[in-house]
């Protein structure tokens, strides 16, 4: 196993093996609820730190009231707050050593004058800190080998975990891969959003030379996406938008990987 040194920052957001949620609450039907049901309810083994200074715990797992009161640096920060509170949580995140960040708020504010966009500032905070990010605008990412789910929204724990990584950026897509009887095992699947900081790109490098050559699919969608193509699809079934991701990717070796992937099978 390599050391935590060693690990990039895109590695301890994917392959995270402690999280905290900033925003977590005890209220449900919340963002910040559900995001620590997801890790919970999804056997995440790792460490799972709650992050609002109005509770002392949240499912059963003790509260902090910020980031730098865990005591150590965490591998991913789930963002679970508004647009409003996004540049400082992101910074105190930062500042407290985290990896990366999940960040599901649009980042969208009224322009200011003299003053960048949000998202411009978001990145550079990032950036210049070496945080990987997933978003904004994004629905998050699901590591189901590695029972991770950076997730605000409810995704079925009996999915079939297989050799597939799907990347997109679009939310819906990307919901429809999650929750549909897909018949298709997937080990990672990510919500890209606005990808101001981490791009489609470097995720596929990283699945590729994770899981091999059972990512094809993963890179059939991402080399669409890196080329600033969409996939016309009237999306009525995931099955569907499978098919024609493949029909729309030849000679990626798809049909060659663990699941034996092709239009056949699609």
């Amino acid at each position: 196993m390599t050391s935590e040194r060693r690990r990039t920052a895109l590695e301890r957001m994917l392959e995270a093996r402690s999280v905290a949620v900033v925003g977590a609450s005890v209220r449900e039907g919340t963002v910040g609820h559900q995001s620590v049901v997801e890790l919970v309810e999804g056997g995440f083994e790792g460490g799972i730190y709650p992050v609002n200074p109005k509770y002392g715990e949240v499912l059963g797992h003790r509260a902090f009231a910020s980031v730098a009161a865990i005591g150590e640096p965490v591998d991913l920060v789930i963002l679970a707050v508004s647009n409003a509170l996004l540049e400082e949580q992101l910074r105190l995140a930062a500042e407290a050593g985290a990896a990366g960040a999940v960040i599901f708020a649009s980042g969208y504010e009224e322009p200011r004058e003299s003053m960048p966009p949000l998202t411009d500032r978001l990145a550079t905070i990032a950036r210049d800190a070496g945080m990987a990010v997933c978003g904004g605008n994004c629905m998050g990412f699901a590591n189901l080998e590695r029972r991770i789910r950076a997730l605000g929204f409810y995704e079925p724990k009996d999915a079939p975990v297989g050799d597939v990584t799907f990347l997109s950026h679009s939310g819906s897509a990307f919901s429809a891969m999650i929750h549909n009887d897909r018949a298709l095992g997937l080990n990672l699947a990510v919500s890209a959003g606005q990808e101001f900081v981490t791009t489609l790109r470097a995720r596929r490098i990283h699945s590729t030379s994770t899981h091999g050559t059972g990512c094809a699919f993963s890179t059939a969608i991402a080399c669409e996406l890196a080329r600033g193509e969409s996939i016309p699809v009237a999306v009525t079934s995931a099955k569907a938008f499978v098919r024609r991701a493949i029909e729309r990717a030849p000679g990626l070796g798809l049909g060659r990987g663990p699941m034996g992937l092709s239009s056949q099978h699609a």
